[in-house]
């Protein structure tokens, strides 16, 4: 597991590059076929694989030439309310009904 907190941003983008050109190559696909697939030039497919910049949208065509949206799923994931929020939620809930006030009356 890479701890993405203890590396810098360019290093993330590196790790990221050789992600990328794993999936390529398991796929046994050229960065030219990727361009095809993808739309994204093969210059700025290469860029990504060494680690340069690059943008989210370029991410995101490139891995959906690569059949490799899933690595995104975690992104989207509805957040998990944690069990302590659960009984705090749950204690600010009325458990029974009160008599009234003799001023409401």
């Amino acid at each position: 597991m890479v701890d993405v907190y203890g590396n810098s941003d360019g290093a993330l983008l590196r790790l990221m590059g050789e992600k990328v050109k794993e999936l390529r190559l398991a796929k046994n696909l050229t960065q030219a076929r990727l361009q095809e697939l993808s739309g994204v030039h093969r210059t700025m497919i290469s860029d990504m694989e060494n680690g340069k910049n690059t943008s989210v949208v370029v991410l995101l065509q490139v891995l959906r030439g690569l059949e490799a949206l899933y690595l995104m799923e975690p992104f989207f994931q509805p957040a998990e309310i944690s069990p302590l929020t659960i009984a705090k939620l749950q204690g600010k809930k009325r458990r029974r009904a009160s008599s009234p006030r003799r001023n409401q009356i």
